[in-house]
């Protein structure tokens, strides 16, 4: 006996199948995200630990069902720490490669040289670990996006302090570097204008002023506050070269980079009692913190750092962007980024007119006992700041 299936039915069954197919096809396809990454260079470390965060939104968004739905890849370049590299990496992205998103590298001497390449092509770059105010100075199109707190305004809970326990000399450290120049700069202004005498205030490089010199010029001043912005390697160096000085100082504060266990391997019994200005800690009550960190130490088996949450954050804004307005395009991209108020991991997510990170605060930690233990604000802390010599 034969059956005749009613044309109608015909019609359905290969319409389903059709959709199948395309909807197969479509999953194949990929967002390409294009960054660069030190791997190595002086800000291998920091460098490697933001990519880890990054890496980790890309395998929780796959694993979730993607993005408008199609997966998300990274296209990552070893910038090597240096601008010119970065450059060249990021313009390859958008004219070679042509990615779809781009987010930035790590450092603000690194982003300052790519941001010319997003402006130049008008493609919304989010900065992922770059805070230095001039990134935003004078810029009137808003195509680079800030999640990190501006440098220069970094040191101003510390001056609260300083001024709360009556405080009064204050020396500064700084690398030559555009983001220690900026956080520097913010903390002498911020110290003059509380009426805090800046005693010492001095730039180190390699080439001309090296750390033992100036900290031998710092024990002469006397100071009861120490405000350095340097990162890792320096970091490391300042604190040896200021206990061979025997500095009897009351507050040591850095700018980032000494809340990590290597940082506490390369200091033993020194690291205690050291503060820094963090961007993010796991003690805050933001959405995912405890979970980020407890899967981050599993798979790498280390706390992460800021700079690894701040990784991850950038991932997260830039899905909530591309989520929210539904779209690829570059011009409608930038616009959600303007727009954006969001609430990561990390904190909050919002910005001026020329893309300058406002929503964002920075936090204080010291070390104590071996420990990293967040000591400012008060509202999220259950820890005292201990001061030296008092």
């Amino acid at each position: 006996m034969n059956f005749k299936i009613p044309k109608l039915y015909f019609l359905l069954i290969m319409l389903i199948n059709s959709n199948t197919i395309m909807a197969a096809e479509f999953m194949t396809e990929t967002i390409t995200i294009g960054l660069t990454a030190s791997l190595s260079g002086k800000y291998k470390g920091a460098g490697l630990a933001q990519l880890q965060g990054i890496q980790m939104w890309r395998d929780d968004i796959n694993e979730r069902g993607a993005l408008l739905g199609k997966r998300v890849e990274l296209l990552v370049k070893d910038d090597h720490s240096n601008a010119d590299d970065s450059t060249n990496f990021y313009e390859q992205f958008i004219v070679k490669d042509k990615v779809d998103l781009l987010l930035g590298p790590y450092s603000s001497d690194l982003t300052i040289a790519v941001a010319k390449v997003a402006e130049q092509y008008n493609f919304p770059l989010l900065a992922v670990a770059a805070s230095a105010s001039s990134i935003w100075d004078n810029r009137k199109n808003a195509y680079v996006f800030g999640t990190y707190v501006q440098s220069n305004n970094l040191m101003k809970n510390v001056i609260k302090v300083a001024v709360e326990k009556n405080i009064k000399r204050v020396a500064i450290l700084h690398a030559d570097t555009t983001y220690t120049n900026s956080v520097a700069t913010g903390a002498k202004l911020f110290a003059q204008e509380n009426n805090l005498n800046v005693i010492f205030y001095e730039m180190f490089n390699e080439k001309n002023n090296n750390i033992e010199d100036s900290v031998q010029r710092l024990a002469m001043a006397d100071p009861e506050l120490i405000i350095v912005g340097a990162y890792f390697e320096d970091s490391v160096a300042i604190v040896k070269a200021i206990k061979r000085q025997n500095i009897q100082h009351n507050m040591l504060v850095f700018s980032g980079s000494v809340d990590t266990i290597v940082f506490k391997k390369a200091l033993g019994e020194d690291v205690e009692g050291i503060l820094s200005v963090i961007q993010w800690s796991r003690s805050q009550h933001l959405p995912g913190a405890h979970d980020f960190s407890f899967r981050y130490k599993k798979k790498f088996g280390v706390q992460p750092s800021y700079q690894a949450a701040g990784g991850y954050a950038a991932g997260q804004i830039l899905e909530a962007a591309v989520r929210m307005s539904g779209s690829l395009s570059k011009k409608i991209l930038q616009k959600q980024l303007l727009e954006l108020k969001f609430r990561s991991l990390f904190g909050h997510y919002r910005v001026g007119k020329n893309g300058r990170q406002i929503g964002k605060q920075a936090y204080l930690m010291q070390w104590q006992g071996g420990e990293r233990v967040l000591v400012l604000p008060k509202k999220l802390v259950n820890h005292d700041i201990r001061l030296f010599n008092l």
